[in-house]
């Protein structure tokens, strides 16, 4: 139960002071009759929970009748497009109307929304509104209470809404605590007490949708019931592929070229994709748009991360991963050490996240003691052995007894690994500078006329090109254009950086360059320069040449078409002045 954007804005207007409706409607930009609505219906939200009341006197005024209630309800602010989806999948047959209605939303609001949320989840789930037939959602991957339990890891207000929706069912389906704790000490050590009981709250509440039927005692134990049987299957399932799945890990390292630092790598991520799928993770925009920057410095793990992840989709249909935590994790196996050591407390609300905090922590520092905890009451006890000199931990924690523990650092999310990038990336920059004529010589640079062909066309060429002269092998190029096909196009500032693994022995990347009389497009983005990475199967070092290419070309005006041989060894290089003279 919350306001929308606008009710949110009246309430805080009349917390200020009384106001007319004309003065409201000045203020919101709206007309007088929506100001009416909008008021008749945060109303009935203020009685409800028992915060106030607006009362309608010659002005509006607001009537305060509990703080805490109204601080409750001006907190819980999330998104249109997830107001939406929520009235969607907590209703049994939804409809535009619907929505509208729940939401306060525009019919046009909610039409942009549902294309919004499209693009967003296309992995996971359509959505499409049917004349006279309401609005249709179809699950790809995942399932409403998976979907929806998701979405309330990533924001707070949208789990306080589940609690508050759910938590009457709760008690009226006699599901107390105990039995959440017995069926999540059955779900160890892939499900926290936390994310099951999270699970529990958006099975009730997607119960209708799910079901089809308005929600009642009877329908959200069956929910209930239904959710707990999904998650001891897929339980079982994991169980009965572990060795399965922790030899394909294995066999995925071992063709990428994969070289970790710990033996047990593959065992713990299965681990960490058990977790993973047994409780969905939704990355935000903003951490989207943070991973994208890392997978330009490390697209070999993002590659092996995508393989296994899609290998293990492939095997259970329901399953959604979000490929990219699993990179993380193997890129955090790779850090170099700092020589420090310490004692870390990390305090973490879910288990997929904390294994890969864990794994950049425990590679960042030498001698490191990691302790993880799940719930405050454990943090105090451990803060209080003396033992630690780091403390961690993430949002999502909201609890009173947060301030008795003098934390270091509150993240969202993933630690990030810029510092340690940075000073990794100022030697092997240094190396590469000098070696360019080496790994990128003449015989490797191309020019091609595009004539209206598109990017993979123009790629197909060169590449041909390049095996006319003999300096790639036939598989290489075959390779390489699977790996694009699929859509694994890795770009940057009209740059497309294709590449592969090959089993050409050698200690260091090979470059090859195509430059294009006239950009071609790639996702509306257009692409001038085309360099190709090569890099051995031996070889030890494999993603610092990508950081490298994208600190010289990323930071710089987008390369012009047709540049040549010498001016591109010049950009590369560190002298930007070929790129700048001519992109005018």
């Amino acid at each position: 139960m919350r306001f929308s954007g606008r009710e949110r804005s009246i309430v805080l207007a009349l917390r200020e002071g009384p106001a007319s409706g004309a003065e409201l409607a000045t203020r919101l930009g709206v007309s007088r009759g929506t100001v009416l609505r909008d008021i008749a219906r945060a109303n009935d939200i203020l009685r409800r929970t028992g915060a106030g009341l607006i009362e309608a006197e010659p002005i509006y005024r607001l009537s305060i009748q509990s703080q805490d209630a109204l601080d409750a309800l001006l907190s819980s602010v999330f998104d249109d497009e997830t107001a939406m989806l929520l009235a969607i999948l907590s209703s049994p047959r939804p409809t535009v109307m619907d929505v509208e209605e729940r939401t306060g939303l525009s019919n046009a609001t909610v039409r942009a929304c549902v294309g919004s949320a499209n693009r967003r989840y296309s992995r996971t789930l359509s959505i499409e509104m049917k004349s006279g037939r309401g609005i249709e959602v179809v699950f790809e991957k995942s399932s409403p209470a998976d979907f929806v339990a998701a979405l309330a890891a990533r924001d707070r207000a949208v789990l306080t809404e589940l609690q508050t929706l759910a938590g009457p069912w709760m008690t009226a389906a006699g599901l107390m605590s105990q039995e959440i704790e017995s069926f999540q000490q059955e779900m160890e050590p892939w499900l926290t007490l936390q994310e099951a009981r999270t699970q529990v709250y958006a099975a009730i509440v997607t119960a209708p949708f799910e079901l089809g039927e308005p929600l009642s005692l009877t329908v959200a134990r069956a929910s209930i019931d239904r959710l707990i049987s999904r998650k001891r299957d897929l339980h079982s399932w994991l169980l009965a592929h572990r060795y399965e799945l922790i030899g394909r890990a294995s066999d995925l390292l071992a063709s990428h070229g994969m070289r970790v630092s710990r033996p047990d790598l593959p065992t713990v991520m299965f681990e960490h994709i058990a977790r993973s799928a047994m409780f969905t993770t939704l990355m935000t925009d903003e951490f989207r748009t943070q991973v994208n920057r890392i997978r330009i410095d490390h697209p070999i793990e993002f590659d092996f991360a995508q393989d296994l992840c899609e290998y293990l989709e492939s095997l259970r249909k329901d399953v959604f991963l979000e490929h990219e935590l699993c990179a993380l994790y193997v890129i955090g196996t790779g850090l170099c050490s700092t020589g420090q050591s310490l004692a870390i407390l990390l305090l973490c609300g879910r288990r997929s996240l904390e294994s890969v905090n864990r794994a950049m922590l425990e590679n960042t520092f030498d001698n490191v003691t990691v302790t993880s905890v799940y719930d405050v009451q454990s943090a105090e006890r451990e803060y209080g052995t003396g033992a630690y000199s780091i403390l961690i931990r993430d949002d999502s924690f909201a609890d009173k007894g947060l301030e008795r523990l003098p934390w270091n650092l509150v993240c969202r999310g993933i630690l990030s690994d810029a510092d340690l990038a940075a000073l990794k990336r100022a030697v092997t920059d240094s190396q590469y500078r000098t070696s360019l004529p080496d790994i990128l010589p003449e015989v490797s640079f191309a020019e091609i006329g595009v004539a209206g062909d598109g990017y993979l066309s123009m790629l197909s060429c060169g590449l041909e090109l390049f095996l006319e002269r003999g300096v790639i092998r036939k598989e290489e190029v075959a390779s390489i254009m699977a790996r694009e096909c699929q859509g694994q196009c890795l770009r940057f500032n009209g740059v497309a950086v294709p590449h592969c693994i090959t089993l050409t022995p050698a200690d260091r990347p090979r470059l090859l360059a195509l430059t294009l009389d006239t950009p071609v497009k790639v996702e509306d983005e257009p692409i001038s320069l085309i360099i190709v990475v090569l890099v051995s199967k031996r070889q030890e070092d494999k993603s610092s040449i990508f950081s490298y290419l994208y600190s010289m070309l990323g930071t710089v005006a987008s390369p012009h078409s047709g540049m040549r041989y010498q001016e591109l060894l010049e950009v590369l290089e560190g002298n930007s002045d070929g790129i700048k003279q001519r992109v005018h």
